[in-house]
Parts: C-alpha cells; structure tokens; sequence
C-alpha cells in the first residue's frame, strides 16, 4: 500500500512537471522567467523518476538500478538553489539573475562529483552502499559511504537556508513594489508564502522521515511518514507549477501597453 501511494503521487508529479517545462518552452515572453522556472521543474522530474518508475526499476539487474539511483540522486541537491533563483528573477527589474551565481552551486556542484565516483565505481562496491549494514571493505568504499552521509545530511540545511533566502526575498519585494505602485494588492506574490508553507511541511516531514530510517523500529511510523512527504510533495509541485506557469514579473516594464 505504502509502495503503490508513493508510486502514483510520483507520477503525478512527473507528469506535472514536465507539462510545466513544455509549457515553459512555448513562452516567448519574460523568457529568463520561464527557462528558470523550467530548470527547476525539470529537475522535479528527474528526481521523481525513481519513484514513479520503481516497478519497473525493481525488475533490472540490481546494478543497473543502483546505477539509476545514484545518476538521479544530486538533483535534490539542486531544487532549492534553482527555486530560489527563479524567485529571484521574478522578482527583480529586469529579470535579472542573482549576483555570484556560480556560489548556489556549489553544493550541487560537489553532489554530482561524488555521484560520478559512485558511478564511476565497481558494482560491487555502489550495490554494497545499499546495505543495511554495508560491509567496508576497502577504504574506498568506507569513504564513499562517509561523504554519501554526510551529503545526505547537508541537504537539509540548505533547504532551510534557502526558505529564508526567499522569506527575505519576498519581504524586501514588498518594500519595491510599495515604490512603483500606489496599491500593491494584485503584484503581490502571495503564492510564494503559500509554496514556502508547504515547503516547511515538506522539510519537516523529510526530517522525520531521516530520523525514524536512522533510530526507529516502527515500521508503521516510517510508513505514514513516508506517504506524507509523498503526498506533501505533490501538492507541493502541482501549486507550484499552477501558480508559477501564469506569473509575470510585477517590475517588469510591459512593452505591450502605450
């Protein structure tokens, strides 16, 4: 049951996600709005994809599965990052990119080096980090399996620092906007505040999700964290991609009116 609903929210979030790319690609308008908005939902896609095809996943030798985990992992490392840029120039005059760009990737950057080291393993040892108890049998692998951790604990923190990134972000929108409109009721961006509630939800449950795998022994527990995190995610994903696909930049100069 657990399996089959984390499944389906999975396939409803890639199918939503790489709708919101084409659509994405078919705007000519406000065009560095949509091609950030569209990196951040293609890596939505491609982080989704494990779970949405894990049945038939499940059905490959063990280590080509493990290849495809491993080839998909780092783009959780690029969710946050990308958000917060396409924020970014949405919200700025001129849709300009944030300064020092090359910094926000950094983490991401190191994520997909060390997949490649993974990768670029022997089978035997990328199938062994799969172990409940991996056996170390080179120092190798007790390296890999080391930086696999502690990568897996920094994602957390990121996502906390970026949701104050964008909290930050929003309220100084705010104070621009107040200077260019008499009232700023419908530039607003009050949909930002609900992505990032949920947001909140989705890192909460994503914690406790790491807590219960690290020390619990009750299944069922992990189980409902399990699904709420998947289904927290679609909700997640569909608002975002409802709500960003019809947004325009309120400090952008519409050349279409006289």
């Amino acid at each position: 049951m657990v399996q089959i609903s984390i499944e389906m929210t999975s396939i409803g979030t890639l199918a939503i996600s790489v709708f919101g790319v084409i659509f994405c690609f078919t705007q000519r308008r406000f065009s560095r709005v949509s091609r950030s908005f569209s990196a951040f939902l293609s890596v939505i896609a491609l982080d989704s994809m494990p779970a949405a095809f894990s049945q038939i996943i499940g059905t490959f030798p063990r280590s080509y599965a493990t290849f495809i985990d491993f080839a998909t992992w780092p783009s959780s490392f690029f969710l946050a990052p990308l958000f917060w840029i396409y924020v970014f120039v949405l919200t700025s005059t001129g849709q300009q990119l944030p300064a020092k760009l090359v910094r926000h990737f950094i983490l991401p950057g190191a994520a997909a080096v060390l997949a490649v080291f993974v990768l670029g393993s022997s089978s035997a040892v990328r199938d062994n980090l799969f172990l409940a108890e991996p056996k170390f049998n080179s120092r190798w692998a007790m390296t890999l399996v080391a930086l696999l951790g502690l990568f897996q604990l920094a994602v957390y923190p990121q996502i906390a620092f970026y949701l104050f990134l964008i909290l930050r972000r929003m309220l100084n929108f705010r104070l621009m906007l107040r200077e260019v409109y008499a009232s700023t009721e419908q530039h607003e961006l009050r949909w930002i505040y609900v992505i990032g509630g949920l947001s909140i939800v989705f890192w909460l449950a994503q914690t406790l999700l790491f807590i219960a795998t690290v020390d619990s022994e009750d299944s069922r527990a992990t189980s409902a964290i399990l699904i709420i995190a998947s289904v927290v995610s679609f909700a997640l994903v569909g608002a975002m991609t409802l709500w960003g696909l019809r947004q325009r930049p309120p400090l952008e100069p519409d050349t279409g009116d006289a």
